[in-house]
């Protein structure tokens, strides 16, 4: 009889920890250094934390596109209000799309995850993992109505609490790289600097050759007092002061 409690007891231990796998997992995903997030992704999830907590968006299959949004727009009108230019997608087309923008696809398993990462069944959903085993996403109408009546149709959920993330029925992890960290200009030599060389002063050569000397043209003195009397004859006045 002891034997048969301790197998059950042992037994159903076992299940409860395979039970608690996926959570333990999904939990532990992003722990350690975390890189610098693209800054883009950082306005899309401030934007989707801002219309979470505003209950007059909800989700909606038939009126998607605002203020109401199904799982795909929601993630799309966030990436568009962070800077990517993409338009609303479907989740069948939302690989592709973000991938030919830059971002990197990975397989379920392959990295941890880190904020900001979109995780993606493209048959069935998409959603942001915001760490800490958080996600954000719009998730389900719960009453036909626009809005969000409930609080629950958009919003953030713990891993535990969500069955995609608890399950983690995702198939991929699309990420956008890290921002490539600023380079410093590189320094730029400049060449010595320079004197102007001193001015030469260069004395006049003496030449051996005498300078020339020009002879005065000769005047007489009939000539001179006769041009006087000329001009004094034409301006009397000036003759007069003088």
């Amino acid at each position: 009889m002891k034997n048969w409690i301790r197998k059950l007891a042992a037994f159903l231990l076992a299940a409860l920890l395979v039970a608690a796998l996926p959570v333990t997992a999904f939990a532990k995903d992003g722990e350690g250094e975390t890189p610098e997030l693209d800054e883009r992704i950082e306005a899309a999830l401030e934007w989707g934390l801002r219309i979470a907590e505003d209950n007059s968006h909800g989700y909606s299959k038939y009126s998607r596109f605002g203020p109401n949004y199904d799982c795909s727009s929601f993630v799309s009108a966030a990436l568009m209000h962070g800077g990517f230019d993409l338009g609303y997608l479907s989740t069948c087309g939302m690989k592709e799309k973000l991938e030919d923008l830059g971002f990197e696809v990975y397989r379920k398993g392959e990295v941890e995850l880190r904020r900001g990462d979109i995780l993606l069944n493209p048959w069935e959903h998409v959603e942001f993992y915001l760490g800490d085993g958080k996600c954000l996403a719009a998730h389900m109408d719960y009453d036909g109505r626009s809005g969000d009546s409930t609080g629950k149709e958009i919003n953030i959920r713990e891993g535990q609490h969500c069955s995609f993330c608890r399950n983690r029925t995702y198939v991929y992890i699309l990420r956008c790289p890290a921002p490539e960290p600023a380079q410093e200009p590189e320094p730029i030599e400049l060449p010595e600097p320079t004197l102007a060389p001193e001015p030469v002063f260069v004395s006049p050569v003496e030449s051996e050759e005498p300078m020339p000397v020009y002879p005065l043209p000769e005047t007489t003195p009939g000539r001179v007092s006769q041009t006087v009397k000329a001009v004094s004859a034409a301006n009397p006045e000036n003759a007069m002061e003088q």
